[in-house]
C-alpha cells in the first residue's frame, strides 16, 4: 500500500512455513512496526529486507563457479593410502573413476575444514584449481575474500563438454 515509504519495526515470531527461491529459503515473520498514523492494518503483508553483509568494490564470482568441475578432473597429491585410511574404503576395490571421486571428496573435506572452497580458473584454455575463501553472497554472486584470483580471470562456471 505504501511502496515508497519505510516502516521500522521489531521482528517477532518466525512462522514455520518455508518458501524456497533458488538457493535461498525464506520464512514469514511477524513484525511489530512503528506506525503513529495507524495506516498499517492487521494481516497486511510487506517485503522486508535484513542486511546481513554489505560488500562494495570486491572481487566476486558467479555462485555456479563453486560447483563447476571440468570433465575428467582429478586432484593431485593423493594416493591409495589416503583412501585406505578412510573407514570402510579400500582403494584396490575401486575403479580409476571411483578413486578420483574419492580423492575429490577427501580434498573437499580438507578444504571445508580449513574454510576454503575450490574454483577453476582457465589459463590458456586449461582449467586450474584455485583455493579461495568466500565472503558476502547474494542470489547470484559470492565475494572472494582471499585466493589466487584476479579481476579479469576467466572462471569456469560449467564445462563445455557438459553444455
Amino acid at each position: 500500500a505504501y511502496p515508497d515509504e519505510a516502516f521500522y519495526g521489531i521482528s517477532g515470531p518466525v512462522r514455520r512455513a518455508p518458501r524456497q527461491r533458488g538457493r535461498f529459503v525464506s520464512y514469514p515473520v511477524m513484525i511489530e512496526a512503528s506506525d503513529p498514523e495507524q495506516r498499517l492494518l492487521p494481516g497486511m503483508t510487506a517485503s522486508v529486507e535484513f542486511i546481513h553483509d554489505e560488500a562494495r568494490m570486491v572481487k566476486r564470482i558467479p555462485i555456479e563457479a563453486l560447483t563447476s568441475v571440468p570433465v575428467g578432473w582429478c586432484p593431485d597429491g593423493f594416493d591409495d593410502e589416503d583412501i585406505n585410511s578412510t573407514p570402510g574404503m579400500r582403494a584396490e576395490q575401486m575403479s580409476p573413476s571411483m578413486r578420483c571421486a574419492a580423492f575429490t571428496g577427501i580434498l573437499a573435506g580438507q578444504m571445508y575444514n580449513s574454510g576454503e572452497r575450490r574454483i577453476f580458473v582457465l589459463i590458456n584454455g586449461i582449467p586450474e584449481m584455485r583455493r579461495v575463501r568466500l565472503g558476502a553472497e547474494d542470489e547470484h554472486h559470492v565475494e572472494i575474500v582471499t585466493g589466487d584470483v584476479e579481476i579479469g580471470d576467466l572462471i569456469l562456471t560449467r564445462d563445455r563438454e557438459r553444455g
